[in-house]
């Protein structure tokens, strides 16, 4: 016996057996083009899932919060959230030890796990999680937590991603961005002087107090004065950066870009916004 095989309408006899291959038509063609299709989002998904290999994907999203802030907005909620503490803190009540009750202060929690400092504060993740019974107290890290029965969501903490990925080069130097609220002050970076510091400030901000001209008073609000100085709005927010100085012996005050500055005397601290 012989075989054939058939391309379009045409045999070719080759061998013993006959069999018939079809050029693909439309159905065809469609059907490998999803097949195709499927085989490169499922790609792109082990990708993502593996540690983010796929190029200028969107950092977490970063809200700048209250050291009173608690998680019970979200309650009922399930997935994770990224929030900065600003520096300079205050605790807040706290419940549980390592899962939280969703009423506890969620910087004050950060501390008691060992994530931020009251001094410094900074950028953490938590897991949004469901109520349960009996959340136990503990003392770590300098902060004691109490004793709950029960509560109706609760939170734990989690990998934090890098929420402003990257640096700003000032002088050269390479200053790793960080998060502020709209009313961080820089005298929480008193101890940095001489330094460059770089911080973004969210959009849709509040104006805060500020005191001075260019040079400002170190308890005057970074980000407000970033838009006294023009760097940035209250609606787009952004990345400024700051060096810390010492006082003066006085502040002028002005009004530029819809924010009113004070005049002050004499102040321990000072900063001025310079370029990167």
């Amino acid at each position: 016996m012989r075989w054939a095989i058939k391309i379009g309408e045409d045999w070719e006899v080759s061998a013993m057996k006959v069999r018939t291959y079809r050029q693909p038509g439309l159905r065809g063609w469609i059907r490998l083009l999803i097949q195709g299709l499927l085989g490169f989002c499922l790609v792109m998904g082990l990708m993502w899932h593996q540690g983010g290999a796929v190029q200028g994907q969107e950092p977490d999203p970063v809200m700048a919060i209250s050291w009173q802030e608690t998680a019970v907005p979200y309650r009922g909620e399930r997935g994770d959230r990224t929030f900065y503490c600003p520096a300079a803190g205050q605790l807040g009540p706290l419940w549980g030890s390592d899962l939280y009750a969703d009423d506890s202060s969620i910087c004050t929690a950060a501390v008691h796990a060992g994530l931020i400092t009251v001094m410094d504060g900074g950028a953490i993740a938590i897991r949004l999680l469901p109520g349960t019974i009996n959340y136990p107290s503990s003392s770590q890290n300098d902060v004691s937590s109490a004793t709950k029965p029960a509560s109706l969501g609760s939170f734990t903490f989690t990998t934090l991603h890098d929420p402003i990925a990257g640096v700003v080069k000032v002088d050269g130097d390479a200053v790793p961005i960080q998060v502020a609220a709209w009313d961080t002050p820089a005298v929480a970076y008193g101890r940095r002087q001489g330094e460059a510091i770089a911080l973004y400030c969210p959009p849709n901000g509040a104006i805060a107090a500020v005191w001075g001209d260019e040079t400002y008073r170190d308890a005057s609000s970074i980000c407000s004065a970033a838009v006294h100085a023009e760097q940035i709005t209250v609606t787009g927010g952004g990345t400024v950066a700051i060096q810390v100085l010492p006082g003066q012996s006085s502040y002028a005050a002005s009004t530029a870009a819809g924010v009113s500055s004070m005049a002050y005397g004499e102040a321990q601290g000072s900063f001025e916004f310079v370029r990167y």
